[in-house]
């Protein structure tokens, strides 16, 4: 747990820095505060090589939570400032049960006064540490805000039922599931300039999504991807949309439709790039594949895509959609996807879509149309006042400067990924993605 003080990842330094000079500030200014609690994966994954895309979303949501730290304790008003106390929970949640307790440890703690979290917010992922982390909080009648975990059971735990003190503002994955197989089977369409962009209606469909083994203990670990899946083709075949069945026979689940993949160190399940064949291979291939692993493998599934021998998926005949985890890939590899979106475009539902912040087409000011129509001439200012803020704190983030730890050297170079998330920042057309405002009937 750090005010700010302690070195996650070099990612995250910029905006560590910017929360503990705010927070430095609350100290500083003699007023009375609130501790507010946030626990997230700060630690990158460095398995097998791989990029751990997971502190994309963790350094969004630090410079979401930097923003309103900066802007409630510099507004008017009487009300408490507030001070934010980071908590990392260590690469794969490993450590989530200890920081939570720690966090019920300091809100217990009388002596601390001002210093005692009274709420917590963050638990971003849908794992079982992150549940057993939102247990134990629960457990000492602190309030939690969940940010982007979607797993419908993340806040259950025996005999009490789900936690009357979890409080999520993202969708769960039925929730997303059910909305995603709608417009995959009936088609979204929107305005883009003067064109007609959209998401076309598809009559079969596959899904897909990373099931790796319980760890050492036995115990399950991952709740996002499988059920994400299973989830969206129980929707499609809702909707009349027919399960892919050329799925039969290689890593099915009890789904109709799913195809669940391992690593190869993991077990005897097939690899990602086997069932990236089984799907492109035949001669009625499902006309679209749902992606509901991990960013993390995002990487590997779209160049096996791209690159495949086979003419469904190597020409583009074959629909990709993706779940709310892709953003997290997108957000530092928007140039890939953008070079290949004539071919193999890429639609994704985010938990936070683009033209919430008007940055759907180059007209939109991120009002919906019917606050334009009402003669809202404000409407949409308070989503671009928001985007500017962030993107004036990911500027501010670049000029940071850190003292190094003892043996370390000293370092003025940028971080490469902020600069990406600040260019992204500028554009003004985002990447094709599903709109937000398709509902179901």
């Amino acid at each position: 747990m750090t005010y700010g003080e302690v070195r996650f990842h070099g990612r995250l330094d910029g905006v560590i820095e910017l929360i503990r000079e705010q927070n430095e500030e609350v100290d500083k200014s003699g007023k009375p505060y609130v501790t507010i609690a946030h626990m997230a994966d700060m630690s990158a994954s460095t398995k097998e090589g791989k990029e751990d895309y997971a502190l994309a979303g963790v350094q969004g949501g630090l410079f979401g939570m930097a923003l309103a730290q900066r802007e409630h304790n510099e507004g008017p008003g009487d009300s408490p400032m507030i001070k934010l106390l980071l908590g990392n929970a260590g690469e794969g949640w490993a450590h989530a049960e200890t920081t939570a307790e720690e966090i019920v440890a300091r809100a217990r703690n009388e002596r601390s006064g001002m210093d005692r979290p009274i709420a917590a917010v963050g638990f971003g992922q849908s794992l079982v540490p992150n549940g057993a982390a939102i247990q134990k909080i629960s457990e000492a009648f602190i309030p939690i805000v969940g940010t982007t975990a979607t797993y419908d059971d993340v806040a259950l735990s025996e005999p009490w039922g789900h936690s009357g003190f979890y409080f999520p503002i993202a969708p769960s994955n039925s929730r997303i599931a059910e909305q995603a197989a709608y417009w995959a089977r009936h088609g979204a369409s929107w305005k883009d300039g003067d064109s007609e962009e959209g998401l076309p209606a598809h009559a079969t469909a596959v899904a897909i999504a990373h099931d790796p083994p319980p760890p050492g203990d036995g115990e399950e670990h991952e709740q996002y991807g499988p059920h994400l899946a299973e989830r969206f083709m129980d929707f499609f075949e809702r909707f009349d949309g027919e399960p892919w069945r050329g799925s039969e026979g290689l890593g099915e689940s009890e789904q109709a439709g799913v195809l669940l993949y391992q690593e190869e160190s993991e077990g005897d399940g097939p690899t990602l790039r086997e069932v990236v064949k089984k799907v492109c291979a035949p001669e009625e291939p499902p006309e679209l594949l749902y992606y509901a692993g991990r960013a993390q493998d995002f990487k590997a599934f779209y160049e096996e895509f791209r690159k495949s021998a086979w003419e469904a998926c190597h020409r583009g005949e074959m629909t990709i959609l993706g779940g709310d985890d892709v953003s997290k890939f997108i957000s530092d590899e928007e140039a890939l996807i953008e070079s290949n979106s004539e071919r193999h475009r890429v639609f994704y539902t985010p938990l936070a879509p683009s033209d919430s912040w008007g940055v759907q087409a180059e007209e939109s000011s991120g009002a919906d149309d019917e606050s334009v129509e009402n003669g809202d001439e404000n409407a949409g200012t308070d989503d671009e006042e928001f985007y500017d803020g962030v993107r004036g704190l990911v500027t501010e983030s670049q000029g940071v400067k850190k003292e190094p730890e003892e043996g370390e050297e000293e370092t003025t170079e940028e971080d490469p990924k902020a600069s990406a998330k600040e260019e992204g920042a500028t554009r003004r057309h985002p990447l094709t993605h599903t709109p937000s405002w398709a509902t179901t009937p």
